[in-house]
């Protein structure tokens, strides 16, 4: 059987430290005598175990350490020179690469998110809403103007017999959707959210739908705003992968808000739903059918995202068994 070693780079130091100290050396490189302990390890683990001394784990920790590492922020230089270091420890080990193209990193597609917060506004029926205060975003930037359809959790999962479009034109509108999945479902039974499934944002965008007004499922709004709106402004590079895994931050080119509780106020007032109602259900999973809301209102917004892809990587090694079948498994 084949183990594979990924080092995640904020993590690679947790990993030196963890392993058993059986023997040390002092900071000198004087050996100590070795220490007594009992053990399950099989005799060729404890043999490596007691290989390592505390001169060589103490001059590792001072080098990714080092104030020339600068954080090791992701990404940066100094995150690069310590995958470079990690990598000549693993091929001085012998350990085969497990990355790509035959090498020891793997890459990783990261995207940073710089919003334009003044290029970035809503109207709706001559009342004007700020960016940050108002609504915020997801990432796709562009311009959506509509009359607005509430669709419910919005997802499309045909093997359940779930369809939260059925019945309902959103061709040309403004789609709202409550975030989360559907009652009962788990992500995990989803499958391929390209075949097998279609988030809410991919289906309205299929359907013809100009934007997407996403309607938070977490339960401490307050917090969730905070949050999110901390992380659109410091700009971090996020993973792509994790950005597209969800219904918000989709492969789409539909703009898409979410709005503040006072926004929503402004857009559900008079409906046959009030927004404390569509908030509550959406917290509970318990997202209400598909309706159209008072046909003379419209909306207008238009988000400004200045996107820039980053690669970064973990370092991948492979140590293969002495099983001549399990070792290819």
């Amino acid at each position: 059987m084949k183990k594979f070693f990924a080092l995640n780079f904020p993590l690679a130091v947790a990993l030196t430290l963890s392993l058993p100290l059986v023997r040390v050396q002092s900071q000198t490189g004087t050996a100590t005598a070795p220490v007594t302990t009992k053990s399950s390890l099989p005799s060729g683990a404890r043999a490596a175990a007691e290989r390592i001394a505390a001169a060589q784990l103490k001059k590792d920790l001072y080098f990714v350490s080092s104030d020339e590492m600068a954080g090791r922020d992701t990404p940066s230089p100094g995150l690069d020179a310590t995958a470079k270091f990690l990598a000549e420890r693993l091929k001085a080990a012998k350990l085969k690469p497990a990355g790509d193209d035959n090498t020891y990193f793997q890459t990783i597609e990261m995207r940073s998110n710089k919003v334009d917060a003044a290029q970035t506004r809503a109207e709706m029926d001559g009342k004007t809403f700020r960016y940050g205060e108002d609504f915020l975003i997801a990432t796709t930037s562009g311009t959506a103007s509509g009359s607005l359809v509430y669709a419910g959790h919005g997802w499309v999962i045909p093997s359940k017999n779930i369809d939260a479009y059925q019945g309902t034109d959103v061709h040309d509108k403004i789609v709202i959707v409550s975030a989360g999945l559907p009652r009962g479902i788990e992500r995990g039974a989803l499958g391929n959210t390209i075949t097998d499934a279609e988030s809410p944002a991919s289906a309205a965008q299929k359907r013809g739908a100009r934007g997407v007004i996403m309607i938070t499922n977490y339960p401490d709004f307050d917090r969730w705003w905070s949050v999110r709106r901390r992380a659109l402004e410091r700009s971090r590079p996020d993973i792509v992968r994790f950005q597209e895994r969800d219904g918000v931050e989709s492969k789409t080119q539909l703009p898409t808000i979410m709005p503040s509780v006072a926004m929503l106020n402004t857009i559900f007032d008079g409906e046959r739903q009030s927004a404390a109602e569509i908030m509550r259900n959406t917290v509970a999973g318990t997202a209400p059918e598909a309706f159209e809301l008072a046909p003379q209102k419209r909306i207008t917004f238009t988000v400004n995202v200045a996107n820039v892809s980053i690669n970064t990587q973990n370092v991948v090694a492979v140590l293969e068994g002495k099983d001549s079948v399990l070792k290819n498994e």
